[in-house]
C-alpha cells in the first residue's frame, strides 16, 4: 500500500526496512512506525502539545465523538473498510476504532506524534507523512477519517477508491465556547465550512454537542493541545490557572462525503 515519497513506486517491506525498485529505503523504527516524511525533521505538534493532548484524550471527555464516528462508519455498511487517519497525532481515536474495525492505519506530519502512537497501539500500522503528499498508493482507501486536521483534497481524492468517503470532524461555533469567554474579552465563535467541490458529494452532516466538567489539570492540557495556547498571551492564560473547574462545551461537525467518480479526475 505504500509508496516511495521520492519516486512514487511501491515500498516493500524487507525485514525492518521499506524498500523500492530504486533502492530508496526506509528503516522501521524500534517502536514500529515508518517515517516517509521528507525534508521537515520538525513538523507538526510539540512534544509540549503532544503530551497535553495525550494526557486529556486519556481522561475520556472526547469518547462520545469516537461512539459517534464508530456509528457513522457503522452506516457505510463496508465490509472491512481500510481506513486512514489522516493526521491522528498520539493515535487515539484509531486506537478505539480498530477494536471494532481492525484494518485501519494512522499518519500525522510530527515524529513525535507518530513514535507515541507506535509504542501506544502496537496493533496498528503508523507512519510519518504530510498530508499535502501521502505515500498511499492510488485507489486504496474506503475511508479517509481527518479529525480536527486539515484536509489536502486532491491527495484524499487520489488514495480514495471510486466509492471512497471522507469523514471529516471540525469544531462547531460553540466550541470550547466557556474556555474563550475565561480568557477573552471578545469572544468570537468558531465556524468552520463545508467542503464544496464537485469532486465530492456530501451526503450526510451530523452535529455533537455535549458538556463536561474538568478540574484544574484538565482546563490547562485543553487549552495547551489547542492552537489557542499559542494565541494568547501570559495573563490570559493566568486566568486559567486560577480556576479549579469549568463546565465547558464540546460542540462537533460529523461530515460525511464520498468520492464523485464521474466529476473526480482520480476514477
Amino acid at each position: 500500500m505504500y509508496i516511495c515519497p521520492n519516486c512514487k513506486t511501491t515500498l516493500k517491506k524487507i525485514n525492518n526496512t521499506y524498500k523500492c525498485l530504486n533502492n530508496h529505503s526506509f528503516d522501521i523504527a524500534k517502536e514500529g512506525y515508518v517515517n516517509l516524511l521528507l525534508n521537515q525533521p520538525k513538523a507538526g505538534d510539540n512534544k509540549q502539545m503532544i503530551k497535553s493532548r495525550n494526557q486529556f484524550l486519556h481522561k475520556g471527555y472526547f469518547d462520545n465523538l469516537v461512539i459517534e464516528v464508530i456509528k457513522t462508519i457503522d452506516d457505510l455498511t463496508l465490509d472491512n473498510p481500510c481506513i486512514l487517519d489522516v493526521g491522528c497525532a498520539d493515535g487515539y481515536y484509531p486506537g478505539i476504532i480498530s477494536k471494532t474495525y481492525p484494518n485501519i492505519i494512522g499518519m500525522d506530519i510530527s515524529k513525535d506524534a507518530i513514535k507515541l502512537a507506535a509504542k501506544t497501539y502496537k496493533k496498528i500500522d503508523f507512519f510519518v507523512a504530510s498530508g499535502k503528499d501521502i505515500p498511499i498508493k492510488n485507489n486504496s482507501i474506503n475511508i479517509i477519517l481527518n479529525i480536527f486536521s486539515p484536509h489536502f483534497l486532491d491527495e484524499f481524492l487520489r488514495i480514495l477508491k471510486p466509492n471512497g468517503y471522507i469523514i471529516k470532524i471540525t469544531p462547531n461555533e460553540n466550541h470550547l465556547l466557556e474556555l474563550k469567554q475565561v480568557i477573552y474579552d471578545d469572544v468570537y465563535l468558531t465556524k468552520e465550512k463545508l467542503i464544496e467541490d464537485s469532486s465530492l458529494k456530501l451526503i450526510n452532516s451530523n452535529d455533537l454537542n455535549y458538556k463536561v466538567t474538568l478540574d484544574n489539570e484538565d482546563i490547562l492540557n485543553l487549552i495547551t493541545m489547542t492552537p489557542y495556547f499559542y494565541k494568547t498571551n501570559d495573563a490570559d492564560l493566568l486566568k486559567l490557572e486560577k480556576l479549579n473547574r469549568l463546565n465547558i462545551t464540546l460542540d462537533f461537525k460529523i461530515a460525511i462525503y464520498k468520492k464523485n467518480i464521474l466529476l473526480s479526475k482520480w476514477k
